[in-house]
């Protein structure tokens, strides 16, 4: 009898043991992450690979996680796991990338801990692609730096202000709306020179206006610089092909010329045009 109580004492414990293991309800993290292929580690213990995101469910307690793949920096992070999910986002960073020009900032790290919201994050569902038509410009959404051209990335559905900038070109900034499917060709332009109009049949019967006077206000001259017109002798203008016209009493004079990148000019009218 005494042999039977205690067996049945016994399976007791071991049922009330059991179910307040049980009770204690598991936590999901959920590893959002910029690439495919990372080795994700819990507490230095290997649970998978990104895909580009991971999720595992774990005890409540605290965890280290790293993550890491080839060639980039690697991620690590401490969480405390108390409710579910616990969501962690995982910016991988390229090793030894170009130095961005001067104008752009540099480019920390953009791993954080996002505290969990009410429902469970969605995965990534649109894809970007950025082509600038050179190779290596630099591109960044919402101001962190992601990678270069040619780009594709994953990302959450929704509007992203995007900038490609490279050395000798000007940045190129938009807002794009990423759906399932969304490609961005990218012209950039090279930044705008300063030039200076020199107009020396006119300057001789001014003489008062010296040789390089600024504005345009000697009687019936006009001037237009592609169609546009201009009240100035000096001012900034984009490399390439453009079209001068000068028009003066009864004369008109129009010739194409070409401004060369990261050079000011000086451009001389007379019976044809000159820059140098």
């Amino acid at each position: 009898m005494k042999l039977r109580r205690k067996a049945l004492l016994a399976a007791l414990v071991l049922l009330v043991a059991g179910s307040l293991i049980y009770a204690q309800a598991k936590v999901t993290i959920a590893i959002q992450c910029n690439t495919f292929g990372a080795q994700v580690y819990i507490n230095d213990n290997y649970a998978g690979t990104t895909s580009p995101n991971f999720t595992l469910q774990v005890f409540p307690g605290r965890y280290s996680i790293r993550v890491v793949k080839g060639g980039f920096a690697e991620f690590r992070t401490d969480v405390n796991a108390s409710q579910s999910p616990l969501v962690v986002i995982a910016n991988l960073r390229e090793l030894s990338p170009q130095i961005p020009p001067p104008s752009s900032p540099s480019i920390p790290p953009t791993t954080q801990l996002i505290p969990p919201p009410n429902l469970a994050p969605a995965a990534p569902n649109g894809r970007l692609i950025i082509d600038a038509g050179i190779s290596g410009a630099f591109v960044f959404i919402d101001g962190a730096y992601v990678g270069n051209t040619p780009y594709q990335g994953l990302l959450r559905r929704g509007t992203y202000a995007v900038r490609v900038s490279a050395p000798g070109y000007s940045d190129y900034t938009e807002r794009v709306f990423v759906d399932n499917y969304t490609r961005l060709d990218v012209a950039l332009s090279p930044p705008p020179v300063g030039y200076q109009i020199r107009i020396p049949f006119i300057a001789a019967e001014h003489p008062n206006q010296g040789n390089n006077f600024d504005r345009l206000d000697v009687g019936d001259l006009k001037l237009y610089i592609d169609g546009k017109r201009v009240d100035r002798l000096n001012g900034e203008i984009f490399p390439g092909s453009h079209t001068i016209t000068l028009l003066y009493k009864q004369l008109r004079l129009e010739n194409d010329f070409v401004i060369q990148a990261g050079r000011p000019a000086t451009i001389e009218l007379s019976l044809g045009v000159r820059v140098y």
